[in-house]
């Protein structure tokens, strides 16, 4: 985050790396969760 910020990126390219990261999170959530269940 600290890195990220010092880089001073536009707000919507942030905002872009912020919602990867998070869709990267959840992509593996739901992989871990559907080869448990599976």
């Amino acid at each position: 985050g600290v890195k990220i910020n010092r880089l001073e990126l536009a707000p919507r390219t942030q905002r872009a790396i912020n919602f990867g990261m998070a869709a990267c999170l959840l992509a593996v959530v739901i992989l871990s969760v559907w080869s448990l269940l599976r």
